[in-house]
């Protein structure tokens, strides 16, 4: 995989919208639409939720297989759920495994590494631990951070712990849980990180050049599914 690009002033506008617990789709003019474990049907095009690459986090291909339209080759996104690094329209993405134990059973995840251009995400996924030191750094310069928060995720300190560590620019919360926990657990981040209050977007609009100096937290309203 090539490394990870020093910031730009300019680059490639990136959309990320969120439509609730682990599902994203990060879309920009001129390139491809990605969606991490999708909520509903997701299609390279025609109605609903479109994109060009679908990524899991949790499961394999057939115990999401009734959210994907695989039907029509010409339709169906490509689907990677395994670790590894590929490369899809000039967009790297890096699959990284998560353990977490549930029930007295080890249970696999991925956290996703996405490198657009002059711009990295990583979507920490359903990541309950914090990684090794050499794990961490092995992820090299990370501008944005989906970051798992909540019941079943990350306690807030080690949540926090993990934000000090990559030194992000913009963290986005996901909320798991019942929402007075997910305050709750919310509250307990911004107060470790010294952020009094959290910015609430619809949308997050980010480029290598309009991130701020500073970490900052970002808190995303689901958006409705497309129609």
């Amino acid at each position: 995989m090539a490394p990870a690009k020093p910031l730009s002033r300019g680059g490639r506008l990136l959309d990320i919208n969120w439509y609730g617990q682990d599902c994203f789709r990060f879309s920009g003019r001129g390139q491809i639409a990605i969606v991490t474990d999708p909520c509903a049907p997701v299609q390279k095009k025609g109605r609903g939720l479109k994109a060009d690459v679908v990524c899991l986090i949790q499961g394999e291909p057939g115990t999401v297989q009734t959210q994907l339209s695989l039907e029509d080759e010409e339709r169906a996104p490509l689907l990677f759920w395994r670790p590894g690094e590929y490369e899809v329209a000039g967009i790297f993405m890096r699959g990284i495994p998560t353990h977490a134990a549930s029930n007295g059973a080890t249970r696999h995840h991925l956290a996703w590494l996405f490198h657009f251009g002059d711009l990295n995400l990583l979507h920490a996924g359903a990541m309950r631990e914090l990684p090794a030191q050499d794990a961490l750094e092995s992820l090299g310069e990370v501008q944005v951070l989906l970051l798992p928060l909540g019941a079943g995720r990350l306690a807030p300190e080690d949540a926090a712990g993990l934000v000090t560590m990559l030194e992000p620019r913009s963290v986005v919360p996901v909320l798991q849980g019942a929402p007075q926990d997910a305050a709750a657990a919310l509250a307990a981040l911004t107060g470790a990180l010294g952020v009094s209050e959290p910015q609430e977007e619809e949308v997050l609009r980010v480029t290598a050049g309009n991130l701020p100096q500073q970490t900052r937290v970002v808190l995303l309203q689901p958006r409705p599914l497309p129609e």
